[in-house]
């Protein structure tokens, strides 16, 4: 057959539809024939009034498709919502080797249905990513992170990634995180992450660094510290040039009137290197004074007819010292909190809490607006140590199964 009758032979077989066309091939991709589900009522201050990126099909309730749908390979408006274009993007700069060097992107579900992660990607091995604790499903009003590690350890150079987030439930969607740096073969610091655990309030704590300069600069030194944290600062202790290298001996210090709780910050020693190069930073992450934490920081209840209660769900009430709840305070009568304190009962590092609600029937108090969120206040022996958690439900169609 020659090439005019081969060209023939396959413009007949995709005009018959034997042969996908390219450009279709190019624009979309089938969805496996699934239950559609929509994120019905938004959550307070969220509305979903642009569907026009969504497949066909998809709507407020619950469907199911009994055909193929194609959905365009463009990422739909929704997931603005769970995170806004301008926090995509993280550059970590001038970093040495092998210092821990990671950033979290925060993800937000203002839903009332969970939204689901089904993988993250990396394009570039040098930046691992990972789902923050494993929490890969996001809950109404909770948050989960996801974070890009910058692999200082195997790597040098100019380095860029593109991370893509795959959501498979309440329906397909796609979005990209991007990070960028420059890994300094040059410079090593040790150690490689500060770590201020269990710091006392009201105290001030300090490490040292140990840092290596090897480049062509001769001239080399640390001429000052930055730090977006205004209790976190550094100060040089010892600077000796020798054949080859540069050594320096560099305390950080956390002061005592850092405020209690968790924190993660940078500190960035700053050279007389070119303006590229000039800030190196150092990860110095902690926890200072009693602080309690609560898992999941918002219980979603389901979705409850009029009159219909809730499944028991329990939240952990976690301290990183011994306490004991006096009470919780809720704007809420209709929820139900399983706890009775005891002012003789000892102090605990944990506490398992279960929570109910009940779903007022229609005219007498029902929400109107498809949904409910509740706060609740955790009362504490410990001063100015009032931890606050939130429960939510929605409204169901009462022809829903």
């Amino acid at each position: 057959m020659n090439s005019f009758s081969k060209t023939f032979f396959v413009a007949v077989l995709m005009v018959s539809g034997f042969v996908p066309s390219v450009c279709e091939a190019q624009v979309s991709y089938p969805i496996v024939q699934r239950p559609i589900y929509s994120y019905g009522y938004p959550a307070a201050g969220y509305s979903i009034t642009d569907f026009s990126n969504l497949p066909p099909g998809v709507a407020r309730t619950k469907t199911t498709s009994q055909e193929n749908i194609t959905q365009q390979l463009t990422e739909p408006s929704w997931t603005q919502n769970v995170i806004k274009n301008e926090d995509r993007f993280f550059d970590f700069k001038t970093v040495a080797k092998g210092v821990h060097a990671e950033h979290r992107f925060v993800l937000k579900n203002p839903f009332t249905e969970p939204v689901h992660i089904a993988s993250v990607t990396s394009s570039c091995s040098c930046t691992s990513p990972y789902i923050l604790d494993s929490k890969d499903e996001i809950q109404t009003y909770e948050e989960t992170a996801i974070v890009a590690r910058f692999r200082t350890d195997l790597y040098e150079g100019l380095k860029n990634a593109t991370l893509t987030v795959f959501i498979d439930r309440p329906y397909r969607a796609e979005f990209q995180l991007n990070v960028r740096g420059e890994i300094r073969s040059d410079i090593s610091i040790e150690p490689n992450l500060i770590k201020l655990d269990n710091v006392k309030e009201g105290e001030e704590v300090t490490r040292i660094l140990n840092i290596v300069y090897s480049g062509s600069n001769s001239a080399w030194k640390i001429i000052d510290f930055k730090s977006n944290n205004e209790h976190l600062d550094g100060k040089i202790l010892e600077f000796q040039p020798t054949l080859g290298k540069i050594t320096a001996k560099v305390q950080v210090s956390l002061d005592d009137k850092m405020p209690r709780g968790h924190f993660m910050d940078r500190l960035f020693l700053i050279t007389n290197d070119h303006e590229s190069r000039r800030e190196i930073p150092v990860l110095v992450q902690g926890t200072v004074g009693t602080v309690i934490n609560i898992t999941p920081k918002t219980v979603f209840l389901g979705y409850l007819k009029s009159g219909e209660e809730s499944s028991a769900k329990s939240v952990i009430i976690r301290g990183t010292q011994p306490f004991r709840i006096k009470k919780f305070l809720c704007d809420n009568p209709k929820v139900e909190i399983n706890y009775s304190p005891q002012e003789d009962s000892p102090p605990k590092t944990i506490y398992k809490i279960p929570i109910r609600y009940t779903n007022p029937l229609e005219g007498e108090g029902s929400p109107t607006d498809g949904k409910m969120r509740a706060e609740i206040n955790v009362e504490t022996d410990i001063p100015d140590l009032s931890p606050t958690f939130y429960v939510t439900m929605a409204i169901k169609n009462e022809n829903e199964e």
